[in-house]
């Protein structure tokens, strides 16, 4: 039995114990004389084993079924009949999250949706998501362990509506919605690296809690999700601390100022807990910076910038681009970040694939000497 305020579970190994535990809640709330139970709010589920049964199209060991309870006289609705939410989380017949992935999804496509059709300008809506409709599915992020394929989809989602507000063609690279400023970027909270940074934050209040049973259900959650192949918030913390590690044994000190002038980050040893979980979520999200970063070095156009050193860097806090930017300026300092303008030599290269090559030619080539060489080049 475990009660947590005035949330009471009772879990036993058959129908018969599960009975005899509600006559003794009925027993103890008689005997208080200021209580009683409400069965409208309380759910039954129970499982048993059978291989015949078939869930989502393949067979299963265990199967649902209604147990049959009673408490005050009156039934206990089975969880087939409508789910429960027990302590934010949502319980269903099968155990299963694909009703969950559902409401998250379309809780955000649903918020998106609103924001886009509000009269506020673009960039007012990238800051609502940046700092409302993101805090809104963290939750969900946190208390249940979605395979990070399922972030990703809906990354997919809000990256269409934040192309469209910034401005940005369909053929630009979505990572400059993503990036940190100092890498000419909005840096925009993505969802996988967000998702990835809440899983983090689960395991690790779970694996240092002051609470021997939380650290035993995170020993034997290890067990189970430290030799799977697939991404897993364990895994997550578990490379991240070596990361953590590994920094602590390289860091140095760089300048000609004499040794220990230079205060580094404190070590491990010396942190709070909840200032190592936030030092591992900034790894977290370095890490995601750095794939971001390698993608680009790839593209020959949309990443030339990085080779540009002295390029100007413009102020792009929230501060500044609420109250000082117009929608058309960030769309254009974008844009040329990138290399996506609407320019001509843009245009010509998005229309070079249907287009004959002695035409393009044609108009790039203006002068006589070149329109001479075109029947040799042909």
């Amino acid at each position: 039995m475990a009660i947590y305020a005035d949330d009471l579970t009772i879990i036993a190994g058959s129908v018969d114990g599960c009975r005899e535990f509600l006559t003794l809640v009925e027993t103890f709330l008689k005997w208080t004389r200021t209580m009683e139970a409400k069965p409208t709010k309380c759910r039954s589920l129970a499982m048993k084993k059978s291989n015949t049964v078939r869930t989502n199209g393949r067979t299963t060991t265990y199967a649902p079924y209604d147990p049959q309870l009673h408490i005050s006289g009156k039934d206990i609705p089975f969880i087939h009949q409508s789910s429960m939410r027990f302590l934010g989380q949502g319980i269903f017949k099968d155990l299963n999250d694909k009703e969950v992935r559902y409401g998250v999804e379309s809780k955000l496509k649903t918020l998106l949706e609103r924001v886009n059709n509000d009269q506020v300008n673009s960039i007012a809506k990238m800051w609502i998501y940046e700092n409302h409709i993101v805090s809104r599915i963290s939750w969900e992020f946190i208390i249940y362990c979605f395979p990070v394929s399922f972030a990703q989809i809906l990354q997919a989602v809000a990256t269409r509506y934040l192309k469209r507000w910034a401005g940005l063609p369909n053929s630009a690279n979505t990572s400059i919605l993503y990036r940190k400023r100092d890498n000419k970027g909005l840096q925009l909270k993505a969802l996988t690296m967000h998702f990835k940074c809440m899983q983090l934050v689960k395991y690790h209040i779970m694996k240092y809690s002051v609470d021997e049973e939380t650290q035993f259900m995170y020993g034997h959650i290890e067990q189970r999700q430290r030799g799977k192949k697939q991404w897993n918030g364990v895994k997550e913390l578990h490379e991240r601390e070596i990361h953590l590690f590994i920094n602590e044994l390289c860091r140095g000190q760089h300048g000609r100022q004499g040794l220990g002038f230079i205060k580094g980050p404190k070590r491990q040893e010396q942190m709070s807990k909840q200032e190592h979980r936030s030092t591992l979520s900034s790894i977290t999200k370095d890490v995601s910076e750095e794939h971001l970063l390698v993608s680009l070095y790839r593209m020959a156009k949309q990443g030339r910038f990085l080779g540009r050193e002295t390029a100007m860097h413009m102020d792009t806090i929230w501060n500044s681009l609420l109250y000082s930017w117009s929608p058309e300026m960030l769309k254009f300092y974008l844009n040329s970040i990138q290399d996506t303008l609407p320019s001509p030599t843009c245009q010509l290269e998005e229309q070079t694939p249907t287009r004959s090559v002695y035409s393009l030619w044609l108009q790039l080539l203006h002068n006589a000497a070149h329109i001479q060489l075109l029947p040799a080049l042909s």
